[in-house]
């Protein structure tokens, strides 16, 4: 009775590691996409730019089980045969595509040795034009016990929708909140996002067909980017030496390289000592503050008359954004 016992125990055994190294039934085995495109999302979200390199893996629940034959992909979907397939050996390939009817070496399955399990394969989906995989269009499994009684053929879990894109841009979900986008032919797909401190603005929202291109920020205010390129003190002519008690004037070039436009106060100062803005130049264009657009400049006109002598005197200004 203990040796049948110990027998039955060992049988047990045997079956619970046959069970756990065929795989085939632990039903979470998954397969992991990562392209390398990764601007504004991340190598893992199944989006990829046109042209660009989308890999694939099976991810196991445990270690590839060893009596793996073979692994096949396809992103056609039914009734289509599969588009790639990875055996152990040549004669494992003879024997899966003779057992399973979606294998087609000397057709239109791509067939090729050498697989290790789990490895990542390159190349299997077609990355040509923008288009969407989704649904049953994308399809892995893996193979075992080829050529015998025991063939099965295990469909990996919750395959991912894939997109193919080219051209991408930012759009506001809110306020607050915005997400990047991809087009892959006959839609948007979102892939990333952020959230604004201040306002979510689509009205700078522009496509970009250029992968490498930066999308420009959304977020109103932190968008405004304000610069004094430069400030010129006027009497007669600018560069050259000003003269005691002759008005003049202080002229501010004040650039906006972001991509939203602001009302904008600028200020001058010539030795501490505040300068008005001029009335009597250009008056229905000199007024303070000011609208810039963006990507544009823009001169402010002070009036200035020195009455100190001496050199290195010092005119400086400021900035400050009204909205």
């Amino acid at each position: 009775m203990k040796i049948a016992l110990i027998g039955l125990v060992l049988l047990l055994l045997v079956v619970l590691v046959i069970k756990l190294v065929l795989g085939g039934y632990n039903g979470c085995e998954e397969v992991v996409y990562v392209d390398n495109y990764t601007m504004e999302g991340n190598s893992n979200d199944g989006v990829t730019w046109v042209g660009w390199q989308l890999d694939m893996k099976i991810d196991y629940c445990i270690t590839p089980p060893l009596i793996i034959d073979g692994e096949c992909y396809r992103y056609r979907g039914y009734p289509f045969n599969y588009e790639k397939c990875y055996f152990k050996t040549s004669s494992l390939e003879d024997l899966c595509d003779a057992d399973d009817g979606l294998i087609s070496c000397s057709e239109d399955t791509d067939c090729e040795t050498g697989l290790t399990a789990g490895e990542q394969h390159s190349g299997v989906i077609d990355t040509s034009s923008a288009t969407a995989y989704t649904g049953d269009s994308t399809h892995s499994s893996y193979l075992i016990s080829c050529g015998t009684q025991n063939f099965g053929d295990y469909v990996t879990e919750n395959d991912p929708n894939l997109y193919v894109i080219n051209k991408k841009r930012f759009h506001c979900v809110n306020s607050s909140h915005y997400t990047y986008q991809g087009w892959y032919g006959s839609g948007w797909i979102n892939y990333g996002g952020g959230a604004c401190s201040e306002t979510c603005d689509d009205s700078s929202a522009q496509n970009y067909t250029n992968p490498d291109d930066t999308i420009n920020n959304p977020c109103v205010g932190n968008e405004t980017d304000l610069a004094i390129v430069n400030i010129i003190p006027i009497q007669v002519v600018s560069g050259v030496d000003m003269v005691k008690d002759k008005s003049g004037y202080v002229v501010v070039n004040v650039s906006n390289t972001g991509n939203n436009k602001a009302t904008v106060n600028v200020s001058a100062w010539f030795e501490g000592i505040k300068l008005n803005i001029s009335k009597d130049v250009f008056t229905f264009l000199n007024i303070n503050p000011k609208s810039l657009s963006a990507n544009s400049s823009t001169l402010f006109i002070f009036d200035f008359t020195p009455h100190l002598n001496g050199t290195n005197k010092i005119i400086n200004s400021s900035i400050k954004i009204i909205n």
